[in-house]
């Protein structure tokens, strides 16, 4: 009942929130266009619940053809672990610093909806990192990856990928509707 319930709760708020904040989506589409060519969406391969590969929607926050230069830059990441993290990445346009505070993760609704995904859950990793993750860390793979994450409210908190890894487990372990709840509450706190 407890899957059901939270399913229900998934499809129904992500299905309301796509209608009622499409007009953004097309704003921010249009101010993507304008400042940078190129694709506005993009589609990454991430692993996902029983690290299944899903293909996640995101809007575009960097110049196109960032990936390019990835690897030149993957040296200065500050992160402990295998996943790419670097303040004031050069690559990311103007509107990109200021859709970064989470609206470029609006277009995952889709995912949502199509339950690859959850409003709440670990964050998906590109497949190449996730592969990376030490095995201890693998019950954060028995859920539905998620939009909103308590790794990610409390990104400056965690001091290494091992703690950001088990902030990840505790996510998977306490899955309900009401710890969704409180996640997306404080998570809008942090976006606004």
């Amino acid at each position: 009942m407890k899957i059901v319930s939270n399913r229900i709760f998934n499809l129904v708020l992500a299905s309301a929130l796509f209608i009622l904040l499409f007009p953004l989506f097309v704003l921010i589409y249009i101010l993507i266009l304008i400042e940078s060519p190129g694709n506005p969406i993009i589609i990454q391969n991430r692993e996902g619940k029983g690290r299944k590969a899903f293909r996640m929607y995101k809007f575009r926050t960097m110049y196109a053809g960032a990936e390019r230069d990835y690897e030149k830059l993957r040296r200065r990441s500050i992160s402990s672990g295998p996943v790419f993290r670097l303040p004031g990445d050069p690559r990311v346009t103007k509107i990109g610093k200021l859709l970064r505070r989470g609206f470029d993760e609006m277009p995952q609704l889709i995912n949502v909806i199509k339950e690859e995904m959850d409003l709440v859950g670990p964050r998906p990793f590109i497949i190449s990192e996730s592969k990376r993750i030490n095995k201890k860390y693998e019950k954060r793979f028995f859920v539905n990856p998620g939009m909103a994450s308590p790794a990610i409210i409390n990104i400056g908190r965690h001091k290494d990928f091992n703690s950001w890894m088990e902030s990840d487990l505790e996510c998977a372990k306490s899955k309900s509707v009401g710890y969704d709840l409180i996640v997306l509450l404080k998570t809008l706190k942090v976006i606004f």
